[in-house]
């Protein structure tokens, strides 16, 4: 219930992340307003993954002053196995 306890002291957003063999593109929806905060693509990097999803919880912080609860989730063939590992 780690992710409850986050609700009543932050923020929840969700990531999704559809890879593909050379880019990996990103939408980040905030459920409490139905609201897609970002869009964002990048090429196939889980370095560059995993600084997107920095990048969305310090400016979810900055903006809001409450710490931000991520959920990722990916659509993708083998070529998301290096990203499910990270």
């Amino acid at each position: 219930m780690q992710i409850v306890e986050h609700l009543m002291e932050g923020i929840l957003v969700f990531i999704g992340i559809d890879v593909h063999k050379d880019t990996h593109a990103y939408f980040t929806y905030y459920p409490t307003t139905g609201a897609y905060l970002y869009e964002y693509s990048s090429v196939a990097s889980t370095k560059d993954t995993l600084s997107y999803i920095d990048k969305v919880k310090k400016g979810i912080k900055k903006e809001t002053n409450k710490a931000c609860e991520v959920v990722c989730g990916y659509e993708a063939g083998p070529t998301g196995i290096k990203l499910k590992r990270a």
